[in-house]
């Protein structure tokens, strides 16, 4: 996960494109407190800055970590096989499809100003292909 994180902010610095990742459901309207200070935090951030912003909004994010969640371990241990059934908004998403998302977007002169969920997958694996 560390050499994703790294990724992420090589990119970010190197295009100089500001990037953050914030949630699924990130609104601030929302009655969830923790997507609710997502959405709080993309009104500030765009705030804050004159240039462009690319906001990232994964699902639950799939992939090795250094501390153990009990929410999202059982998160995972239920979606992972219904995952072909889910909708790729909600699916689990990869954090190498996230990261690769992320430098895909940093790469580019019109970055887009919000990346979903469903968009990420299969990012790197499009990107090995290329």
């Amino acid at each position: 996960m560390e050499s994703i994180i790294t990724s992420m902010l090589f990119a970010t610095i190197v295009a100089g494109t500001p990037l953050v990742i914030t949630a699924l459901g990130a609104d601030v309207e929302s009655r969830v407190f923790y997507t609710r200070v997502k959405g709080q935090v993309e009104i500030a951030l765009r705030e804050l800055t004159s240039l462009a912003l690319t906001i990232v909004r994964p699902s639950l994010l799939d992939g090795p970590r250094a501390e153990w969640r009990v929410g999202e371990f059982l998160a995972l241990a239920v979606s992972r096989p219904l995952r072909g059934l889910l909708p790729a908004r909600v699916r689990p998403v990869r954090a190498e499809d996230v990261a690769q998302s992320m430098i895909d977007a940093a790469q580019r002169a019109d970055a887009p100003a919000l990346i979903e969920s469903a968009d990420m997958h299969g990012s790197a694996a499009r990107a090995d292909a290329r």
